[in-house]
């Protein structure tokens, strides 16, 4: 309990069977079939039972929830605890002689002699002993399957190099190596296999494997499969970012030349070669874009995307793009909402929302010099924010449609023949917009 709270959101609603809501989280079945038990003097029912398995609570002798990931919600979710890192705390052992004075004392000059206080907060690290145990007996942490290779898209000559300090930078460029590249090999391969010929640099991978000892493709072996991925690049870097669209859809290219070719037309930029294969020219580059990024960006990182494309990228239709993506940009704002409330299962209208992101994109544009109303896109204002913590009309707008339809239905069917008529008739004013003023008289 925090705040007199539940922080894991019980009790929960009844319900006939498991749905996956919106965000793509598993609500799940829960009878009401009017067993309860009672602890401490509290009545507890079906509300306020946790999900478990049976099998693995008995044998492991602790809760275990197995739940399926089916949304890219929850990928974006689940890998970010996983990629985190443990715990972190700093800890320190001074040797003292006895009696000193000066022992525990940690802003003593002696115990902060040459000590990184900056380093020793970086390194530090927690380990609780099952996590302990887990690394040392070399347990895998994660998996990932399929495989994913990453692959590098650079321009002529801006391929990344690795060199040590004591290297001399002139050996380096002269050495011929140091032009060689996944992406340049790939041409290469090309070349010298027609069949290779049939897969785009993003298909690559899963027929061929690249060995960075010898810096080369070669036919993969295993029948493990295996996905390619190009690195993301920011439509700021212009023609880069136009090689990298065009690797996703050329098949076979030898060279440069080829990725600039099409039709037999070999284009000067890779921007006039998209052009020609209708790869912009209709927002379609930014549809593509945003497409990719959602899989994995948060939504602030949407937010400064969206405001990058739109400043300093031509889109043409600034609203429609707002209007395709603009719930994906929202997912951190819908939190901060509920967290606020304390009313999770609360989902405010999409006007709010609206507006509370506009809010969020005008400190972004206006931190950058640069106006929402410039783009067509409205200024916000402060509506929202003065009734997004108003807990009392949180409370009345955050209802189960679906759950009210349904006592709806189920009460109608109990109305009598003179009930129905009073309804209907109320209803038919309401629909009609009518001013009306009934009295009924009942017993009770």
């Amino acid at each position: 309990m925090k705040d007199g709270f539940c922080t894991k959101r019980y009790p929960k609603l009844f319900r006939e069977e498991t749905i996956i809501d919106e965000d793509g989280f598993t609500i799940y079945r829960r009878r009401d079939n009017g067993r309860t038990i009672t602890k401490n003097g509290i009545t507890l029912d079906n509300h306020w039972v946790v999900p478990h398995n049976l099998f693995l609570l008995k044998k492991y002798n602790a809760h275990i929830n197995v739940e399926a990931c089916n949304t890219y919600n929850l990928n974006k979710y689940l890998f970010k605890y996983v990629m985190k890192g443990p715990d972190c705390a700093r800890h320190s052992l001074y040797a003292t002689s006895p009696g000193d004075s000066s022992a525990g004392d940690t802003d003593h000059p002696e115990n902060n002699d040459g000590i990184d206080e900056i380093e020793e907060y970086i390194k530090s690290r927690y380990l609780s002993a099952c996590e302990a145990a887990w690394r040392l007996l070399g347990y895998e942490i994660h998996e990932k399957t399929p495989a994913v290779e990453r692959l590098y898209v650079h321009l002529p000559g801006m391929n990344i190099l690795t060199c040590h300090e004591e290297e001399d930078l002139q050996d380096i460029l002269d050495n011929p190596d140091s032009q060689i590249s996944m992406l340049t090999q790939w041409f290469v391969t090309n070349q010298n296999n027609s069949d290779a010929r049939t897969l785009t640099y993003c298909e690559f991978p899963s027929k061929w494997t690249w060995n960075p000892d010898s810096k080369s493709w070669t036919r993969r072996k295993s029948k493990t499969p295996k996905i390619g991925r190009l690195r993301f690049i920011h439509p700021t870097n212009g023609e880069a970012f136009y090689l990298r669209m065009l690797l996703m859809v050329v098949k076979g290219a030898k060279s440069y030349e080829d990725v600039r070719t099409y039709q037999n037309v070999v284009y000067p930029t890779f921007r006039e070669a998209c052009k020609a294969r209708g790869l912009i020219g209709d927002d379609s580059e930014w549809f593509a874009l945003f497409d990719e990024a959602i899989i994995w960006a948060t939504a602030s990182q949407l937010r400064h995307l969206f405001m990058t494309a739109v400043a300093y990228c031509n889109v043409s239709d600034v609203c429609l793009l707002f209007e395709k993506y603009w719930q994906y940009m929202t997912d951190d704002i819908l939190h901060r909402i509920r967290r606020a409330l304390q009313i999770y299962s609360y989902r405010p209208p999409p006007d709010q929302l609206k507006a509370m992101l506009y809010q969020e994109l005008d400190l972004i544009f206006g931190k950058n010099g640069l106006s929402l109303l410039s783009y067509n896109l409205p200024i916000p204002t402060d509506t929202p924010t003065a009734t997004s913590t108003n807990k009392l009309l949180m409370e009345e707008l955050s209802y189960d449609r679906v759950a009210l339809q349904a006592d709806s239905n189920h009460m109608c069917s109990l109305l009598n023949e003179e009930q129905q008529h009073i309804f209907l008739e109320v209803m038919r004013s309401i629909n009609e917009e009518k001013h009306f003023l009934y009295f009924v008289s009942g017993k009770y």
